[in-house]
Parts: C-alpha cells; sequence; structure tokens
C-alpha cells in the first residue's frame, strides 16, 4: 500500500502504524502520572484484586485462565494487603473532608457529606489498623471484630454517598432540561445557554457514574456481613459488582489534560 500511514508493522504480537512508538495506543504522560500516584496505585490494583476474586468463583471445578481458585484468591489476597498499605493514613482526608462539609451551603448535601466522609474515616481508620495486625506491627485477638465493624462503616459511607448522589442528579438534570427548555424556546442561539446545558450534562454523566460506582460496591460489604438473610448478595456476585466499580472508579480517576490522578 501507498503512504507510510497505511503501513504497519507486527510490534510484540499489536499490529501498529509504522512509525508510530507506544504513545499511538497509549497516553504515556497520563499513564505515569496515573500510576505514579498511590491513588492510580490502588485504583489499578482494586480492578485486578476483585477481578480475580470473581474468577476465584470459577475456579472450583478447574483452572481458570490458567490459575487455581487458590492461586486466583493468593492474588486478590496479595493485592488486598497492597491496597491497604497504599491507603494507609488516608482516613486523615476524610476527617478534612468532614470540616469542609460543614461549609457546604444545601443541608442535605451537608448532613449527607459530613456522614459520608464519617463512614469512611472510620472504615479506614479500621483498615489501617487491619494492615498493621496483618503485617505483624500489631497484635489484636479480636481482630474479626473490628473488620466487621469497618464493613458497617464502609456501609453507612456508601448509603450517605447514594443519597448525596441522588439529589445531585436530580439537580443537575434539573439544570439540564431548563436550560434546553430557555434554548429551544426563544434562545436557539445563546452561547451562555448552551455552556450552561453543556455544564450540566457533563455532571449528570459525573454524578451518575459515581452513582452506579457506589451501587456496585455496595454488595461487596452487605456479603460480607451477612445482611439480607437469604437476600444476602452472593461472594460471585459481589465480587462481579466489585470488579464493575473498580473499573467506573479507574477511569473516573484517570486524570485529565495536565492533571493527577484523582483519589
Amino acid at each position: 500500500m501507498a503512504g507510510t500511514n497505511t503501513l504497519f508493522l507486527l510490534n510484540g504480537g499489536s499490529l501498529l502504524p509504522k512509525g508510530a512508538g507506544l504513545e499511538a495506543v497509549l497516553d504515556v504522560d497520563k499513564t505515569v502520572a496515573f500510576l505514579g500516584s498511590l491513588g492510580g496505585r490502588d485504583k489499578l490494583c482494586r480492578v485486578v484484586q476483585y477481578f480475580a476474586k470473581w474468577l476465584a468463583t470459577f475456579a472450583a471445578d478447574g483452572p481458570v485462565l490458567g490459575m487455581t481458585g487458590a492461586e486466583l484468591g493468593g492474588l486478590a489476597s496479595a493485592l488486598s494487603m497492597a491496597r491497604k498499605g497504599f491507603r494507609l493514613f488516608k482516613s486523615l482526608d476524610m476527617y478534612k473532608a468532614v470540616r469542609d462539609a460543614t461549609d457546604v451551603a444545601d443541608p442535605v448535601l451537608r448532613i449527607a457529606a459530613t456522614l459520608r466522609a464519617l463512614g469512611y474515616g472510620v472504615y479506614l481508620m479500621y483498615d489501617n489498623w487491619v494492615f498493621l495486625v496483618k503485617s505483624g506491627f500489631a497484635a489484636d485477638p479480636a481482630l474479626k471484630a473490628k473488620v466487621a465493624r469497618a464493613y458497617k462503616f464502609w456501609t453507612l459511607g456508601l448509603v450517605c454517598s447514594m443519597i448525596a448522589g441522588l439529589y445531585k442528579l436530580s439537580a443537575a438534570v434539573a439544570a439540564y432540561n431548563a436550560a434546553t427548555r430557555a434554548i429551544s424556546v426563544s434562545n436557539p442561539d445563546n452561547a451562555v445557554l448552551a455552556a450552561k446545558a453543556t455544564k450540566a450534562e457533563a455532571a449528570i454523566r459525573k454524578v451518575g457514574l459515581g452513582l452506579a460506582k457506589d451501587v456496585c460496591d455496595a454488595p461487596i460489604p452487605l456479603n460480607a456481613l451477612g445482611w439480607g438473610g437469604p437476600l444476602s448478595p452472593s461472594l460471585r456476585f459481589a465480587s462481579f459488582t466489585g470488579t464493575l466499580s473498580s473499573a467506573i472508579g479507574f477511569y473516573l480517576a484517570w486524570p485529565a489534560d495536565g492533571g493527577k490522578a484523582k483519589s
């Protein structure tokens, strides 16, 4: 074929345009920024952790992707411990979030943000303690009870996060509808209204993804605590939704142009 852009080279099993390097398929700067942060590594490890945990539930009858159930479970456990290390002292961020939440004008969002930060903050505090015990830095015969308590505070944070998400989503949809109605009625070329509609649409997408992430996360503590009786989510279901929530979290944390990974 004529033209260098139509020629391809077989490179490591992948077809790449001739003259194109890694940046043809990957934004190297963003990837380095993302994986160079603790938050970015945590998000990536979480995707693999829950995916391995989910695959392990299918390994009773034989290996999956060449790995036994014990190997997949071991991988998930190792990544879980690595993530606990990444999150050391992250509970301090949540206590800062509690302080910031008191400045929120809307009472619904203020209460939800405060309880969300408290729930996640206490959960992370217990999570830090679990890491120290399992790493051999401390001993705690009541660790199992503390793990259960941690899941309860995670559930509190999730519920409050979902309430805030629904509230924000409703407001964003109302703002978008108001802007589009105003544009269609009498201001078809109004740049200000068009910008408002675009901003509201972006908010709907971002808040909607965050809400979906929280909903997918919810089965994890419910499964761990056994809440719901016969309706309690199975480990397979919780691991699957955990994989979905992790993928959404990875996407939301990916840095914008020139930005850093979001935690």
